[in-house]
């Protein structure tokens, strides 16, 4: 059995070429959209409460933020 750990990405050619070579232009072109959009909840550390409310209480497809 094999796997795939988080870190080895960053320790062969795979990481540098999707982190270094595509993305940051494909992002910046529009040629790669982050999805799904975000929803702001607030700015500051006092906000995370509000955002683990929120994630309790159920969220499908939708990516909580707590701007710092």
């Amino acid at each position: 059995m094999s796997g795939i750990w988080g870190g080895t990405l960053k320790d062969n050619e795979v990481g540098p070429g999707i982190y270094v070579g595509f993305l940051p232009a494909a992002l910046a072109t529009g040629a790669y959209r982050a999805a799904p959009d975000a929803t702001v909840v607030g700015h500051g550390l006092a906000r995370v409460p509000d955002a683990l409310r929120r994630l309790r209480g159920g969220v499908s497809a939708n990516k909580l933020v707590v701007t710092v």
